[in-house]
Protein backbone atom coordinates (compact mmCIF):
# COMPACT_ATOMS: atom_id res chain seq x y z
CA UNK A 1 0.00 0.00 0.00
CA UNK A 2 1.32 2.87 -0.65
CA UNK A 3 2.36 6.24 1.64
CA UNK A 4 -0.32 8.50 -0.31
CA UNK A 5 -2.99 5.86 0.51
CA UNK A 6 -2.15 5.28 4.28
CA UNK A 7 -2.24 8.64 5.21
CA UNK A 8 -4.56 10.10 2.80
CA UNK A 9 -7.88 11.22 3.84
CA UNK A 10 -9.02 11.27 0.33
CA UNK A 11 -12.57 9.22 0.71
CA UNK A 12 -12.62 9.10 4.20
CA UNK A 13 -16.07 8.64 5.23
CA UNK A 14 -16.38 9.87 8.52
CA UNK A 15 -14.60 13.43 7.33
CA UNK A 16 -17.11 13.58 4.05
CA UNK A 17 -20.00 12.99 6.56
CA UNK A 18 -19.08 15.90 8.56
CA UNK A 19 -18.47 17.87 5.99
CA UNK A 20 -22.04 17.17 4.36
CA UNK A 21 -23.09 17.69 8.14
CA UNK A 22 -21.98 21.20 8.53
CA UNK A 23 -23.52 22.14 4.98
CA UNK A 24 -26.47 20.55 5.27
CA UNK A 25 -27.55 21.68 8.39
CA UNK A 26 -26.22 25.56 7.74
CA UNK A 27 -28.15 28.48 8.31
CA UNK A 28 -27.93 32.11 7.26
CA UNK A 29 -28.70 33.45 10.50
CA UNK A 30 -26.51 36.74 11.95
CA UNK A 31 -23.97 36.26 8.95
CA UNK A 32 -24.39 38.60 5.79
CA UNK A 33 -25.04 36.67 2.46
CA UNK A 34 -21.45 36.77 1.53
CA UNK A 35 -20.26 35.21 4.81
CA UNK A 36 -22.62 32.59 4.08
CA UNK A 37 -22.13 31.76 0.82
CA UNK A 38 -18.22 31.42 1.49
CA UNK A 39 -19.20 29.54 4.53
CA UNK A 40 -20.79 27.04 2.03
CA UNK A 41 -17.73 27.60 -0.55
CA UNK A 42 -15.10 26.79 1.75
CA UNK A 43 -16.70 23.46 3.07
CA UNK A 44 -17.89 22.00 -0.36
CA UNK A 45 -14.06 22.54 -1.32
CA UNK A 46 -13.12 20.75 1.08
CA UNK A 47 -16.18 18.15 0.07
CA UNK A 48 -14.83 18.17 -3.34
CA UNK A 49 -10.88 17.39 -2.30
CA UNK A 50 -12.08 14.48 -0.07
CA UNK A 51 -14.59 12.77 -1.92
CA UNK A 52 -13.42 12.04 -5.46
CA UNK A 53 -15.36 10.66 -8.36
CA UNK A 54 -13.51 9.26 -11.01
CA UNK A 55 -15.07 9.91 -14.31
CA UNK A 56 -13.67 8.58 -17.78
CA UNK A 57 -15.82 10.39 -20.17
CA UNK A 58 -16.16 14.33 -20.37
CA UNK A 59 -20.01 14.03 -21.14
CA UNK A 60 -20.31 12.43 -17.83
CA UNK A 61 -18.66 14.92 -16.16
CA UNK A 62 -20.13 17.66 -17.73
CA UNK A 63 -24.16 16.47 -16.20
CA UNK A 64 -22.33 15.69 -12.75
CA UNK A 65 -20.91 18.92 -12.59
CA UNK A 66 -24.44 20.46 -13.46
CA UNK A 67 -26.47 17.92 -10.96
CA UNK A 68 -23.55 19.07 -8.10
CA UNK A 69 -24.17 23.21 -8.67
CA UNK A 70 -28.29 22.30 -9.18
CA UNK A 71 -27.98 20.88 -5.79
CA UNK A 72 -25.36 23.78 -4.11
CA UNK A 73 -28.37 26.05 -4.90
CA UNK A 74 -30.75 24.26 -3.02
CA UNK A 75 -28.93 24.00 -0.09
CA UNK A 76 -27.86 27.41 -0.05
CA UNK A 77 -31.34 28.49 -0.67
CA UNK A 78 -32.63 26.28 2.22
CA UNK A 79 -30.41 27.88 4.98
CA UNK A 80 -31.00 31.42 4.20
CA UNK A 81 -33.41 33.86 6.21
CA UNK A 82 -36.95 33.88 5.70
CA UNK A 83 -36.34 37.77 4.68
CA UNK A 84 -35.17 36.20 1.63
CA UNK A 85 -38.49 34.12 0.80
CA UNK A 86 -39.87 36.60 -2.16
CA UNK A 87 -35.77 35.90 -3.93
CA UNK A 88 -35.55 32.26 -3.01
CA UNK A 89 -38.16 30.99 -5.37
CA UNK A 90 -35.97 32.65 -7.92
CA UNK A 91 -32.72 31.69 -7.27
CA UNK A 92 -34.21 28.07 -7.62
CA UNK A 93 -34.41 28.41 -10.94
CA UNK A 94 -30.85 28.89 -11.58
CA UNK A 95 -28.70 26.43 -12.69
CA UNK A 96 -25.62 28.24 -11.43
CA UNK A 97 -24.63 28.82 -7.68
CA UNK A 98 -22.76 32.45 -8.47
CA UNK A 99 -25.80 33.22 -10.10
CA UNK A 100 -28.05 32.35 -7.22
CA UNK A 101 -25.71 34.06 -4.82
CA UNK A 102 -25.24 37.31 -6.82
CA UNK A 103 -29.35 37.63 -6.86
CA UNK A 104 -29.29 37.48 -3.13
CA UNK A 105 -26.55 39.97 -2.84
CA UNK A 106 -28.51 41.99 -4.92
CA UNK A 107 -31.79 41.91 -2.86
CA UNK A 108 -29.45 42.48 0.29
CA UNK A 109 -28.33 45.10 -0.73
CA UNK A 110 -31.35 46.66 -1.84
CA UNK A 111 -32.98 46.04 1.97
CA UNK A 112 -29.85 47.94 3.30
CA UNK A 113 -30.03 51.35 1.55
CA UNK A 114 -33.88 51.11 2.08
CA UNK A 115 -33.62 50.38 5.88
CA UNK A 116 -30.91 52.80 6.13
CA UNK A 117 -32.16 56.22 8.10
CA UNK A 118 -33.77 59.41 5.91
CA UNK A 119 -31.23 61.39 4.11
CA UNK A 120 -29.50 64.65 5.53
CA UNK A 121 -31.39 66.14 3.03
CA UNK A 122 -34.75 64.80 4.70
CA UNK A 123 -33.52 65.66 8.10
CA UNK A 124 -33.11 69.24 7.40
CA UNK A 125 -36.65 69.76 5.92
CA UNK A 126 -37.89 68.23 8.87
CA UNK A 127 -36.06 70.11 11.47
CA UNK A 128 -36.64 73.80 9.73
CA UNK A 129 -40.37 73.18 10.00
CA UNK A 130 -42.14 76.13 11.94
Amino acid sequence: MSTFMTYSKVNDAALIYDIKTKTNGAKQGTKTVTEYANFLQNQWQEQDYYRTLDVNRSKCAVVIKKFVERDRVYDFSTGLNSEFDLVRIQILGRPEFPEAISLVRAEESRRSIMLESPSTENSTLLSSKP
